[in-house]
């Protein structure tokens, strides 16, 4: 078994952009109908069943409109991950998390995952990442979709060189409804991405 922990540090950056606010405010009380035609009324057993509309109509309101921009610098953040991996024969386990953020909060994102995997002639491995981000730009805060982060590859040795390849991919869909499914009206569409990933390292 075996401990890892590790610091990391981001540069300050900026977002800029603009951002715009509709309020609608009615001005006198709206006119009011009740639809009952799929109502089914029991009067032997004294039971109503069905469903029922209430429909708001026919009213005035005031639209207010607000605009701003934003210019909002983050400052440098910082983080720390920790780790531990457990081997046992040719399998191998573990677990990861951490978090960066800025000094001030206006920046934080937490991160999660594991890993495992088997060793043999070639080694094969897999891993998922959680991650889950904030921003708070110009005291307007904004929660990013949660991502789930995911891969498997290999590595394999010629002569001196070390080839590495790897299948990661990301997907908001799976993640999103666990936190956001309550507070989203609008309509969440399924996205996935696929990279695939190449390296060599060379062993002196």
């Amino acid at each position: 078994m075996s401990l890892g922990i590790c610091g990391e540090f981001n540069f300050p950056t900026f977002i800029s952009g603009d951002w715009e606010l509709i309020t609608s405010i009615p001005t006198q009380l709206p006119m009011l109908r009740f639809e009952d035609d799929n109502l089914v009324v029991d009067t032997v057993n004294k039971v109503i069943s069905g469903h029922a509309k209430l429909v708001v109509y026919d009213f005035e309101k005031d639209d207010s409109v607000y605009q701003n921009t934003l210019d909002s610098p983050f400052t440098g953040s910082g983080g720390v991950t920790a780790g531990i991996d457990v081997r046992l024969w040719r399998l191998e386990a573990g677990l990861f998390g951490g978090i960066n953020a800025t000094s001030n909060w206006n920046y934080c994102k937490v991160r999660a995952g594991a890993n495992i995997g088997f060793r043999t002639f070639i080694p094969l491995r897999a891993g998922v990442i959680f991650h889950l981000q904030y921003f708070d730009i110009g005291g307007v805060p904004i929660s990013a979709l949660p991502v789930i982060s995911f891969g498997c590859g290999t590595d394999f040795n010629i002569k001196k060189l070390n080839i590495i390849l790897a299948l990661i991919g990301n997907t908001t869909h799976e993640a999103s409804p666990l936190t956001v499914s309550g507070f989203m009206v609008s309509e969440k569409k399924r996205s996935a991405d696929f990279a695939l990933s190449l390296g060599v390292r060379y062993n002196f």
